[in-house]
């Protein structure tokens, strides 16, 4: 006889003898799970509320940094390398923003310049602003040594932006400091922004928490005591868990288990819910499965009834976006196996947030290539905008990825004469038939139409015309005209398989 779990139904209420059931045995107590479940309730509450106080106080302070890094010019901090330097108009510029962002945000205290030197963790002065009012403001010169050799947070915040995560308390009180880097046009990272944080509002927070945390503790104690008393440890115990396994289960935690082993009513009720949930997780991890094969979009609507994966398909007016790799072949030459599907399944991942943002369904990828519709399975409102501006800031977004290979020494194409990666877009209005094809056995959702045809030969005709992203006129003509203005037109051109010429315009 098998043990695993699920293989045998659990037995029935009359199957317990009566000695066995719930009521024979009232009287075992379990004050003392109650006490640890209100314990840790308490400190949950107590950890999260301190947990969204620091976490507030650190993203502004990280925010801040940032901020005023993006909005200095790097080549400016040249100019300010000694004290005299303070006369010349970038630093009195620099200070009035600094001193903008101490007036409007109530948790900054300083705000400084920290520029490296030749020898590793010792920086210089720039510019270090300190919020009037202070106690004993001593405010940095130009050009003053700063050894941070011990900090490595703000170390790292040469590199990327960062907050420290615990409290510093020393003569100017309570702070917590952020930093960001600041990075020149050649992409170089020639000094770092900080930011000194008023941390007082953390610490009076953790004392308010601490404080609710103990007399809620408190009187959960007496009232949960008393109700143990009452009710009887036999009916804490397995509610309590049964109640926070079905919060678990709600939560999506499809693991979770009772685990109840009683041989009363309870332990029956905690085998049933166990296969329950047994059978819940099988469910989602072959609707997980599904999903990463589809669209989120298609998954839902395959799955929300017994129609959805009929075959068959619905004439739609959509805009189909095409996009390819611009000399994808000649790079996937330079790179392993390995790391080419490992440089493509970035890359796809990057292009499908920037898809799935605006609304768009990605129907397929073929390799390098992206085939994504707007206006199917659903109805999608301004979907020739939507596209266009998905194609816009895709361009973008593959800026950034090429920015951050290059900066990780995986761009080997560089050496080869090949510029950064570049892909090609076309997009094109119009109808389509959208639904189910295939066979019995294997279906696959799909777009059939002339428009996927255009829009694939509008993305082939960007070699031609040295361009980027290619829309034709069917797309232009239903776009606002603030996005028509920036269009240029490219002119008519044959395509390929069609017998009608397409007027197209780029962006």
């Amino acid at each position: 006889m098998s043990n695993g779990e699920g293989q045998h139904p659990p037995p029935s209420l009359r199957d317990l003898s009566v000695w066995r059931r719930f009521h024979v045995r009232l009287t075992l107590l379990y004050s003392s799970v109650v006490l640890i479940a209100v314990g840790t309730m308490t400190y949950a509450f107590y950890t999260s509320g301190v947990g969204i106080a620091m976490a507030g106080v650190r993203g502004r302070i990280g925010g801040t940094a940032v901020a005023l890094a993006r909005g200095i010019e790097a080549e400016q901090l040249a100019e300010l390398k000694v004290e005299a330097d303070r006369t010349k108009p970038v630093f009195a510029e620099l200070e009035a923003d600094f001193a903008a962002v101490v007036a409007t945000e109530k948790d900054v205290l300083s705000v400084y310049v920290l520029v490296p030197t030749d020898t590793p963790g010792i920086f210089t002065f720039a510019i270090d602003y300190i919020a009037p009012g202070m106690h004993d403001p001593a405010t940095a010169r130009v050009g003053q040594s700063y050894d941070a050799t011990a900090n490595p947070t703000l170390l790292r915040g040469l590199d990327e932006p960062a907050v420290e995560t615990e409290i510093a308390s020393d003569a100017w009180g309570a702070t917590l400091s952020g930093f960001a880097p600041v990075i020149d046009r050649g992409g170089r990272h020639v000094a770092l922004v900080g930011v000194d944080g008023d941390a007082h509002a953390i610490r009076q927070t953790q004392r308010q928490i601490f404080r609710s945390a103990a007399e809620l503790s408190l009187l959960a104690g007496i009232v949960l005591g008393l109700i143990g008393f009452v009710v009887g440890r036999s009916v804490r115990e397995p509610l309590t868990r049964l109640m926070a396994a079905t919060g678990a289960i709600a939560a999506g935690q499809l693991e979770t288990r009772v685990g109840l082993k009683r041989r009363d009513e309870f332990g029956l009720l905690g085998q049933h819910f166990d296969v329950m949930a047994s059978g819940l997780q099988e469910r989602d991890r072959i609707r997980n499965a599904f999903g990463r094969y589809v669209s989120e979009d298609i998954a839902k609507r395959v799955l929300s009834g017994p129609d959805g994966a009929r075959m068959g398909g619905e004439v739609r007016e959509v805009t189909v976006l095409f996009s390819d790799i611009r000399s994808y072949s000649s790079i996937s030459e330079l790179l392993t196996p390995g790391e080419t599907v490992e440089l493509l399944n970035e890359y796809l991942s990057v292009m499908n947030a920037v898809i799935d943002d605006h609304g768009g369904v990605i129907i397929e990828f073929l390799g390098d290539a992206i085939l994504a519709v707007f206006g199917a399975p659903n109805d999608l409102e301004g979907h020739p905008e939507r596209a266009l501006r998905c194609a816009m800031e895709m361009r973008g977004a593959l800026a950034a990825f090429n920015t951050r290979v290059t900066a990780e020494g995986r761009a080997p194409w560089h050496k080869q004469g090949i510029g950064a990666l570049a892909h090609r877009i076309g997009i094109h209005t119009g109808n389509v038939v959208a639904g189910n094809l295939g066979s019995r056995v294997r279906v696959k959702y799909a777009v059939i139409g002339d428009a996927v045809n255009v829009a694939s030969r509008c993305e082939g005709l960007n070699t031609l015309l040295g361009t980027e992203i290619l829309c034709t006129s069917s797309t232009r003509d239903r776009l606002p005209a603030e996005l028509q203005a920036v269009l240029a037109d490219q002119g008519t051109h044959d395509v390929k398989g069609r017998a009608q010429k397409v007027t197209v315009f780029s962006a």
